[in-house]
């Protein structure tokens, strides 16, 4: 565990477009991707959630594989219960 962060499972809807600048009615087959996306959580607001799946602590506090999700596209967020570190 790494204090002061939690880690989560965040189910949400990612929002996609169209591939041209025109579509026709009969390709207009479009539908949001649903994902699951698994990190630690490293802000919170009203309007989005921003998760890193990757945290350096030295000599920095750095996040990598950040994503910022849309409070409005989250289905549903999980705490995981991680009962012990990485290792030593």
């Amino acid at each position: 565990m790494i204090p002061g962060f939690r880690m989560v499972c965040v189910r949400w809807e990612d929002p996609i477009a169209a591939d041209g600048p025109w579509v026709s009615p009969e390709d207009l087959t479009l539908k949001p991707a649903y994902v699951e996306t698994l990190g630690w959580v490293v802000r919170e607001d009203l309007e989005y959630t921003t998760i890193a799946g990757s945290i350096s602590l030295s000599p920095d506090l750095m996040y990598g594989d950040v994503n910022v999700i849309p409070v409005g596209c989250i289905r549903s967020i999980h705490t995981l219960d991680l009962e012990e570190n990485c290792g030593s």
